[in-house]
This record gives structure tokens, C-alpha cells and sequence, in this order.
């Protein structure tokens, strides 16, 4: 631009003072006039802006509005906690923000002793510059709830010759909080041959109990306590069978140490092994054999004399110890073999076979010893329909022991809590769904669980009106399974083994069993204990919106309940909610979608069974001391309920159970898409399901990304052609770069990449370094974990994990329901491969498959 000519212009000259003599301008078109002033009497220097256009100078602009609003503070965590007595409190802490001045410091009064049980209030305050303040509260409540822990000294089941005096050992019990605790003893050890009980109890200052049992065992005088080695053969009621074998399932033998009940025998391909293990020190010298005798016979003890359960070859002229047959191959095997060949007398046999480093603790020896009880008592043929069973009832069997003994374990029992809308009685987790058996007993007591076998079709203690024994034919044992013998032992219908699962299904909430409950407690808490990185992301249902502004909502397809599967659906109350109304609408089948008879592929079953829909359904209330309330249980597929919030309630949940109104028989292993699910529909007044809540984003440093404004974090990489949905997130040093869309409430975390056209969306979550790209699609509850690749056409959803390196691309499909086993961590799946239902699946490439998997 050109500068105007000023004397032309004719500019205003404003004068200081006498004196001045130059006035020097600059002066750009269409700008203001910048005029400099010097004066040659005053050292001063005076700027002055003037318009180019000849008007006065820009008026002053308004002074902003008074800063009025306060900060407004959000807690990290609940507003009421619930602490426990004696261990360390540690704060989590709140944030503030202003509208002015951004993050501004909380300060924090009142404090939390965790040594003493009380209820104690922390106020956050926060001020900004303008003086504007606010506050908030959390109340804490510390509370001593956890039982004292009572340890027996010596043995938990100990035998004595008749005539000795029992010289009790005593137990030793301490608390989180009172520290050691006296322990009173209740029972008496008797002179006559038996078993008795003494019951140790102890009691902390709050009220808190627990127990545990001691057996002693009284035998007769010189009787057998442990083991007899070099003996072939014996006068006690139990005898060894062919004493001089040979052979054993076809390889070489040798008879060893037995005890009362059992036998240790070999089976050993490398003889020089043989040879160091029964050298003193070796897995098989005399003292490792005696301990091991002695811990059969602690089992059988507590599994023959405590539990009930009939004994190997009862009702036999001769009996038979158990052969305990420890090899150099192999693992962990029992049930019975036939004899009749090689020396073995004839009939079914014993055995609990396992590899020398497997013989020296319980829990192998319990389960495997159950199947060989299971064996020889069960007259059916169950594989088609209860052969899961014998696995879950051998879990069952070892709990019972090892609860029993102080020594708790969870028998795998995660399987079943991540994936409870499976049916009852899945080879899924059939090892792991032993708890259902756990509660029967409570309720009913051990001798219906072990009459679920000795009262099968053609067993000891079958009973079915005028025929008994072996009178029916084998074929009906084969369909007949453990729920029919059941029912038959409880003389029940079907409505009440119904209601008795949806009992256990409330149970499961807050782990209200007599033995292990305390045990379950601290291993699993409540459903609201899940984690985005393992199998407890699906311990609860996320239903799916139906209408949302009537705050209606359905059970996803996938995840509704089959048969005595169940959902667990937490509730949120609306704030200052005093109850919850839940309509509920089962959604009632008439008839089978399908018309054409099954029976072309493995697993089908051989007709079309009736829907049989029915349902179980209640409400469970836990408060801040981690007690539960629960509701009636409900069985009507249309019903209302109203639900009472007290102000101590912490978490709210409603448990659906599909409870087919029909026995429903199912294969083992019966192909997914034959099994019927039960969905249903929901209105709720009062509060909202899990997955529908408000959403918390984490108190990390970041903000919502432009397009779509979605939290992300400020580690994190973004592109501002990517798209982040205002409930998801993009965490940690994650990366969702060009033209990716994060919707829902997808998470993606730790180093997870999605680029190109890729879609992550509903609930679904990407972890670790895995990633997402192409034209994939993530949905549902889906978990994509470690290095996993989903890249193409490939789409993944419903409740399926993956782990490890494995791909999935092309235009395949996961949809998986099953979470004990995930795809194998190696796998590469491509083509038009659908693996769908509760698919297991273990090949590691299928690339060029075009067929459906379940």
C-alpha cells in the first residue's frame, strides 16, 4: 500500500505544551493513524491514535461482567464409602473447576481414622480468585465386617485307636481388628468306634462368627492307620485285587503300600525312573507313599463318612481297595476300569491314576477320586446328557473338602460368574459351575446331591413307582440325566427347581453360603467388581435401549438367558430416588422359528423341542455394610415391582433367570443355535441399567475432542477427521487417527491404534497394543486385548475376548458368547469364517473357510 500524503491530509495536531515543534506521523489506509509527538522542552514521549478516516480514537470497550459463579467440585469415587475397619483409608480425592480461573485447588477438612468404627464426614471447599466458594461432602462409614479367621492346630481330621485319650491340639483364631481371639469348642470325642465332631468358634467384639470342624476318628485296635508296605494281601474288609498283577491298562505294574481303602500300584515306561523314585527321598519311597495313603484316606473319610457318599463295591461280598496308580506319563485321570483279563477279577474296578510330581497334595485326589465314586455307583449311561456333569460334581466334591478343611478354593468358579446367561450345565465351564451344587446342598442337604447319582436309572438307590434296580432299560438312563433324577429325589415339579436356581442366582450377588461364603466375598465382590481387561467385563448384562424415552430397554440377543442361565443387570437410582418401579415383560414363544427337523450336523437334537418360555426374576439390595435384602422372586413373564431404597444402599441389582417351564433336555454340547434363550423387555421408573448410567470420565489431564466430543486423554494422538462419540474415550497413549469412528461408549486404552475407516463402537473396549483398522468393525461388549489385529471387511461383537497375536480379517465374523476359553491366542481367521455362539475354538488358521462355526 501507498501512505496518504499528510500535509495533504491535513491531520489534528494536538499540542502537550508549549514548545513542541515537530510532529512526525505514520499512517496506513484503512488503518489507524499512529502519530509519534516529540517535544524539545519536556523529555516526554506521547503515542497518539488517531483515525485514518479523520474520527476521534476506538472507544474503550465495556469492562467484563463480575466473576459470580463458584467452582464447581466433583468427588473421585462415591459420595458414601464404606471402609473397612483396620486397614489403611486412602482418600481418592475431588477436582474443581471455575468457569474463570479453570482448575482450581480443593482443600480438604475432617479426616477418616480407620482404626476406630465410626462415621466420619470430609468436607471439600474450594475458592476462586473472585472469592466465590463451594463445598461438597463424603461420608465414610468404618466398619469391622469380616470375620474372624480360625486356623486348627494339627489335622483337621485325625484317627485314634479305641481306648486312647484325644488330646485336643486346640485352634488358634485373629481378627483384622481385635487381633487373637479365644476359641470355644463345642462336641466330644467318645470311647465307642465313630466319628465325632468338635466345632471350634470364635467371635470378634462386633459380633462377627465363624467355624470350623475337626473329625476324629476312633478305630479299633490295630487297626491300619496309614500304610502297610511288602504285604500282598490282607484280611480287612477291603481287599487288594489280583495282588500279583502284572499288568495294569496294558503296561507293566507293581503292587506297593496300601492302606485301608487304597493301594498304590505303578505304571512306569522308563524302569530306571522307577527305580530313583523308590529310593528313600523318591516320590515313591515308603514315607512319600504313606503320606499319600494317608491323605486318600483323610478324603475318603470325610467323602464315605461325612458327606455319605456310598462307598466302592457297596452291597459287594467282596471289596476292593482303590487302586491309586502313579505313572511316568500323563496327568490327573479317575473313574473305573472293567476287569475280567490279566488277573482282575471281574466287574468294575477303581482307580485314580496320576503322575508322580501330582501325588503329593489334595486337590487332584479329591477330583479324581470322585470320579471313581461317580463310577461305581451310577447305573446310567449319562454321557448324552449329563456327561458335563461328572465334572462339575467332582469340582463340587473337592470344595466340599477343602472348605471343610479350612482351605478354600475358587475351583475355577470365575467361569461361571463371567458367564452366567449360559445355560446350566454348559461344557463352557462345566468344570467350573459346581457353586449351583455347593447351594443345593445348603438347602437340601449332601445326600440329595449324591443321590443325583446313586438314584439314577438302574443305580443303588433308583426308585420309580413299581420298578426299581436294573428293571429298566439302559436306553432310558441315556435320556433320563442328573436334573430328571432330581427332581425324582425331591419329588419337585418343575416351577420349584425353577425357583430354587433363581434362589441361587440372588445368592450369587453378595455370596450368601454357610461354608465359603466369606471366601467368595473377598475373591469376587459384588457383580459391580468388573475390569475392561479380563473375563469379569461380562459379569453384568448391558441391555440394549428400546425406547429411551420411555426409559425401556431389552436383553441383547446373544446374552439373554438360556436355561437357568441368568443376567445381573445393575440398577442406578435417579438422585433423591426413594424407590425403583421395574415392569418387566418376558418375551413369551409360542412356537419354534424353526420348522424343519435338526439332525444334519454333530450336537443337534433329534426333534424340535417347545420354547416352553418362563422366567425367574427379583431384585437384590446390598448397603453399605455389604449386607443384601432381597425381593420376592417372581415368576409371572409380566409382572410390576416396586423396590424401597433405604439411605444406606449402596447397589441395586435385578437378576432375570430363564426357567423354561418344561424340563428342557439338553445334549452335551449341543450346538448353540438349538438352545432356546429367553429375552425380555424392561421399563423402569426411578433409575437406569447398567451401561445406560451417566458417564464418568477419568480425572486425567484432557478434554473433549472436537468432532464428536468424546473425552480424550491429552497423552493420547488424535486426528481431527477421527471421530470420539460424547460417551466414549480415547485413553492413555492410544491412537484414532484419519477417518476411524469411536462411538458409543467404546474405550480404547494403553497403546491400542484405530486408523482408516474402522468402527468401535456400543461397549466394546480395545486394549493393550492391539488394533483396529481397514473397514473393521468392533461392537457390542466385545474385548480386544494384547496384539490382536482385526483389519478388512472383519467385524467382531457380542461378549467375544481376544487375546494374543491372534488376527481376524477378511470378511469374517466373531460373534462369540464364551468367555473361559477365548480364541486361540495364535489364531488367524479370515475368508467368510463365522464363528458365532459359545464357539471354542482352537485352529489356529481358518483363512479360506466360507462355513459357519459354533
Amino acid at each position: 500500500m501507498i501512505a496518504p500524503n499528510l500535509e495533504k491530509a491535513n491531520p489534528r495536531k494536538r499540542f502537550l505544551s508549549k514548545g513542541v515543534s515537530k510532529l512526525r506521523a505514520f499512517a496506513q489506509k484503512g488503518s489507524s493513524i499512529i502519530a509519534t509527538v516529540k517535544s524539545t522542552l519536556l523529555p516526554v514521549v506521547v503515542t497518539l491514535i488517531l483515525s485514518s478516516c479523520g474520527g476521534d480514537a476506538t472507544p474503550p470497550r465495556a469492562s467484563p461482567p463480575a466473576d459470580s459463579s463458584p467452582p464447581i467440585i466433583t468427588l473421585s469415587g462415591d459420595a458414601n464409602m464404606t471402609h473397612e475397619q483396620g486397614t489403611t483409608y486412602s482418600d481418592p480425592g475431588a477436582i474443581a473447576t471455575d468457569v474463570v480461573d479453570g482448575n482450581v485447588d480443593v482443600v480438604v477438612s475432617g479426616a477418616v481414622d480407620a482404626a476406630i468404627a465410626a462415621t466420619y464426614t470430609l468436607t471439600y471447599s474450594a475458592s476462586d480468585n473472585a472469592g466465590n466458594s463451594s463445598s461438597v461432602t463424603r461420608t465414610v462409614v468404618v466398619a469391622d465386617t469380616i470375620a474372624p479367621e480360625i486356623t486348627l492346630l494339627g489335622d483337621a481330621i485325625v484317627t485314634i485307636e479305641q481306648g486312647t485319650v484325644f488330646s485336643d491340639p486346640g485352634a488358634t483364631a485373629t481378627d483384622s481388628v481385635d487381633g487373637s481371639l479365644e476359641v470355644s469348642v463345642s462336641g466330644m470325642v467318645g470311647s465307642a468306634v465313630g466319628d465325632y465332631t468338635l466345632k471350634y468358634t470364635a467371635t470378634d467384639s462386633v459380633g462377627n462368627t465363624t467355624s470350623i470342624d475337626r473329625m476324629v476318628k476312633v478305630i479299633l485296635d490295630g487297626d491300619p492307620v496309614t500304610g502297610n508296605c511288602g504285604v500282598v494281601a490282607d484280611s480287612s474288609v477291603y481287599q487288594i485285587a489280583n495282588p500279583e498283577a502284572t499288568k495294569m491298562f496294558g503296561d507293566p505294574t507293581l503292587t506297593l503300600c496300601h492302606s485301608d481303602h487304597f493301594v498304590v500300584r505303578t505304571g512306569y515306561d522308563d524302569a530306571d525312573l522307577l527305580d530313583e523314585h523308590l529310593a528313600p527321598g523318591g516320590y515313591l519311597s515308603e514315607d512319600n507313599q504313606a503320606a499319600l495313603l494317608g491323605r486318600a484316606e483323610e478324603i475318603w473319610a470325610f467323602f464315605i463318612n461325612v458327606m455319605g457318599f456310598k462307598p466302592p463295591y457297596e452291597n459287594q461280598d467282596i471289596r476292593y481297595k482303590v487302586n491309586l496308580h502313579v505313572t511316568d506319563y500323563g496327568y490327573l485321570s479317575g473313574g473305573t476300569f472293567d476287569g475280567g483279563s490279566d488277573g482282575w477279577p471281574p466287574g468294575r474296578h477303581a482307580h485314580v491314576a496320576m503322575i508322580h510330581f501330582a501325588t503329593e497334595g489334595y486337590g487332584g485326589l479329591t477330583h479324581e477320586f470322585s470320579h471313581a465314586l461317580q463310577n461305581m455307583v451310577n447305573g446310567a449311561d449319562w454321557f448324552e446328557f449329563g456327561g458335563w456333569f461328572s465334572e462339575s460334581h467332582a469340582n463340587y466334591m473337592r470344595g466340599q473338602f477343602e472348605g471343610y478343611n479350612n482351605r478354600p478354593d475358587d475351583g475355577c468358579s470365575v467361569a461361571l460368574i463371567t458367564s452366567p446367561h449360559q445355560y446350566y450345565g454348559t461344557t463352557r465351564n462345566r468344570y467350573c459351575n459346581w457353586l449351583f451344587l455347593d447351594f443345593l446342598a445348603q438347602e437340601q442337604g449332601y445326600d440329595v446331591v449324591n443321590k443325583m447319582w446313586s438314584a439314577s436309572v438302574n443305580s443303588p438307590d433308583f426308585e420309580l413307582d413299581e420298578f426299581t434296580g436294573d428293571s429298566i432299560p439302559s436306553q432310558c438312563g441315556e435320556i433320563d440325566g442328573p436334573f430328571a433324577t432330581l427332581l425324582r429325589v425331591l419329588n419337585w415339579d418343575i416351577a420349584q427347581l425353577n425357583d430354587l436356581f433363581g434362589r441361587w442366582a440372588m445368592a450369587n450377588i453378595t455370596w450368601d453360603y454357610d461354608q465359603k461364603g466369606g471366601f467368595f466375598k473377598k475373591e469376587y465382590g459384588t457383580p459391580s467388581a468388573v475390569s475392561p481387561f479380563d473375563a469379569t467385563w461380562h459379569r453384568m448384562t448391558r441391555l440394549n435401549v428400546l425406547d429411551a424415552d420411555k426409559n425401556q430397554y431389552v436383553s441383547p440377543d446373544f446374552s439373554s438367558p438360556q436355561r437357568w442361565g441368568y443376567n445381573v443387570i445393575q440398577l442406578f437410582p435417579d438422585s433423591g430416588a426413594q424407590s425403583i418401579d421395574i415392569e418387566f415383560r418376558g418375551v413369551v414363544q409360542e412356537q419354534s422359528a424353526r420348522t424343519k427337523l435338526f439332525g444334519s450336523f454333530n450336537k443337534e437334537p433329534s426333534y424340535i423341542p417347545h420354547p416352553n418360555s418362563g422366567w425367574r426374576y427379583g431384585v437384590v439390595v446390598v448397603d453399605s455394610s455389604g449386607n443384601s435384602r432381597k425381593s420376592a422372586l417372581q415368576s409371572s413373564p409380566y409382572g410390576n415391582m416396586t423396590v424401597d431404597l433405604a439411605a444406606d444402599d449402596v447397589e441395586v441389582y435385578l437378576i432375570v433367570l430363564g426357567a423354561p417351564t418344561e424340563l428342557e433336555q439338553i445334549r452335551w454340547d449341543q450346538m448353540f443355535y438349538s438352545v432356546y434363550r429367553y429375552p425380555y423387555r424392561i421399563q423402569l421408573n426411578g433409575a437406569v441399567p447398567y451401561g445406560h448410567e451417566p458417564v464418568v470420565f477419568p480425572n486425567v489431564a484432557g478434554g473433549p475432542h472436537s468432532n464428536g466430543g468424546g473425552f480424550v486423554a491429552a497423552t493420547a494422538t488424535l486426528s481431527e477427521s477421527a471421530y470420539v462419540g460424547p460417551e466414549a474415550m480415547v485413553l492413555d497413549f492410544a491412537s484414532v487417527t484419519e477417518n476411524a469412528r469411536i462411538e458409543g461408549r467404546a474405550v480404547i486404552r494403553n497403546e491400542a491404534v484405530v486408523f482408516g475407516q474402522a468402527v468401535v463402537k456400543d461397549h466394546a473396549q480395545v486394549n493393550g497394543v492391539a488394533g483396529v483398522y481397514g473397514n473393521a468393525t468392533v461392537r457390542d461388549s466385545a474385548q480386544i486385548n494384547d496384539v490382536v489385529r482385526i483389519h478388512e471387511n472383519a467385524e467382531v461383537g457380542a461378549n467375544t475376548r481376544l487375546v494374543g497375536q491372534t488376527v481376524v480379517k477378511g470378511n469374517a465374523k466373531v460373534l462369540s458368547t464364551n468367555n473361559e476359553r477365548p480364541m486361540d491366542p495364535n489364531s488367524i481367521i479370515g475368508g467368510n469364517t463365522q464363528l458365532l455362539g459359545d464357539i471354542e475354538h482352537s485352529v489356529q488358521e481358518m483363512t479360506g473357510s466360507t462355513g459357519i462355526w459354533y
